[in-house]
């Protein structure tokens, strides 16, 4: 299962491991935590605490790294609480991914945490943006 390691925030001890299958956290915590057998190697925590994500892609440019530092949000998906209205993606800003994992581990709702982008406006979609 392909996951990177994602540093929400440059300084804390806070990690967030996701998953390119489901598009969505699959575990988080400090450093000594690390939810998946091999996923915790010295070099991939290293990566995350400069670039903000593990990813290492040898033909990309740093600021072009999937979920780095230059990343402000990226999409999510199989989120049973969120309801999905016309074609688009649940987009999830890197300032809320604590509390989302947060919210996760309580049951709590996560859908003031993301924000929905259409591809193409709904009915309900333009209601919302028209107030």
């Amino acid at each position: 299962m392909p996951t990177y390691i994602i540093k929400p925030s440059r300084d804390e001890d806070f990690y967030v491991w996701w998953s390119t299958v489901v598009d969505a956290p699959i575990g988080w915590g400090p450093r000594d935590y690390v939810p998946l057998d091999n996923e915790g190697s010295p070099e991939r925590f290293a990566r995350a605490d400069e670039r903000g994500t593990s990813a290492n892609w040898p033909d990309w440019p740093i600021e072009k790294m999937p979920f780095g530092w230059n990343v402000s949000e990226w999409r999510i998906t199989n989120q049973d609480d969120l309801e999905e209205t016309g074609e688009g993606w649940w987009l999830l800003p890197r300032k809320n991914l604590r509390e989302f994992c947060r919210r996760r581990d309580a049951g709590e709702q996560i859908a003031d945490l993301v924000r929905w982008e259409a591809d193409e406006l709904t009915d309900t979609d333009r209601e919302r943006v028209q107030g």
